[in-house]
């Protein structure tokens, strides 16, 4: 009778020192619930991360994006995206540039995409574009563009959101592609 008793107590102490921590969880659940796929606007800022042959001749970019998504039917949001990304040469890259009198001036890309986002878990999100890069300066050209992300939309309150993504993105142009991971911070707002 004495192990029971105490079994019993060891239980209701794991149940009180959990209950705060399932109750938290729970209402972040429905909270989230009403914040992912809803019809909403975000605008934030990005990090890129060159990879591969890019790695080799830019060292970092950054920028900023407008996204807009469109609830299309339960978890699935259609969506838009409009960014601006800017790329820095590699100290090698520029000093080689320069003793050949070339230009090191790195002007900015639009990338243009639409695709679908799919949420799960509430504010987790994976989503898959694709559009056209706009590179801009003297030398402007389009390039074809895709960019697989994961990501999640963490509810502040009712109407707004910080949405925080990691993405793989290519420019593919005449068989080279320029690629990099990407992180996203933005804050959202439900419309």
């Amino acid at each position: 009778m004495y192990s029971l008793v105490k079994t019993y107590l060891k239980v209701q102490n794991l149940v009180r020192a959990a209950l705060p921590f399932i109750l938290i969880s729970l209402s972040l659940n429905v909270f989230s619930q009403q914040m992912g796929a809803k019809t909403k606007v975000s605008a934030g800022g990005a990090l890129a991360f060159p990879t591969g042959k890019s790695a080799k001749t830019y060292r970092r970019g950054y920028g900023g994006s407008l996204v807009g998504e469109y609830n299309l039917k339960g978890n699935l949001n259609a969506v838009g995206y409009m960014g601006y990304m800017h790329f820095q040469y590699r100290k090698d890259v520029r000093a080689r540039l320069e003793n050949y009198g070339e230009d090191t001036h790195i002007s900015g890309v639009i990338p243009l995409k639409v695709g679908l986002r799919y949420y799960f878990g509430g504010i987790y999100y994976a989503e898959v574009l694709g559009g056209s890069a706009f590179a801009l300066g003297e030398h402007p050209y389009q390039a074809f563009t895709y960019s697989p992300a994961l990501g999640a939309c963490i509810p502040i309150n009712n109407r707004f959101s910080a949405d925080l993504g990691l993405r793989y993105e290519s420019w593919i142009r005449n068989g080279e592609s320029t690629s990099f991971y990407g992180a996203r911070i933005a804050l959202a707002v439900a419309l």
